[in-house]
């Protein structure tokens, strides 16, 4: 056995991205937003909003989500105005998308 790090399994890869389709909206938003992805299977999924430099600054509870289309809610009226990212994360597929709030 290895490390883990760096390594894959030949079955690891395939043609279907596991994750697609990640929007955001309203954008900008002021309150609250909701994000759409679309899952190639049930998965469970990491959702996480970062700063423009880097930092976590809300993360969302670990879930399993189920094939096809998913919205999730959030609300921001903790985060301050600026520009922030959303990643959606789930195995080793990984989305990112652009938001800002007024």
């Amino acid at each position: 056995a290895g490390t883990g790090i760096g390594e894959f399994s030949d079955g690891s890869f395939n043609n279907k991205e596991l994750i697609s389709d990640l929007k955001v909206y309203p954008n900008p938003m002021t309150t609250n937003g909701a994000l759409t992805f679309e899952l190639a299977e049930n998965t469970v999924a990491t959702i996480q909003i970062f700063d423009m430099s880097g930092k976590l600054v809300k993360s969302l509870p670990v879930k399993r989500y189920n094939a096809g289309m998913n919205t999730v809610e959030f609300n921001v009226s903790q985060l301050g105005q600026g520009t922030y990212f959303t990643t959606v994360e789930s195995n080793d597929s990984r989305k990112v998308a652009k938001f800002v709030v007024m």
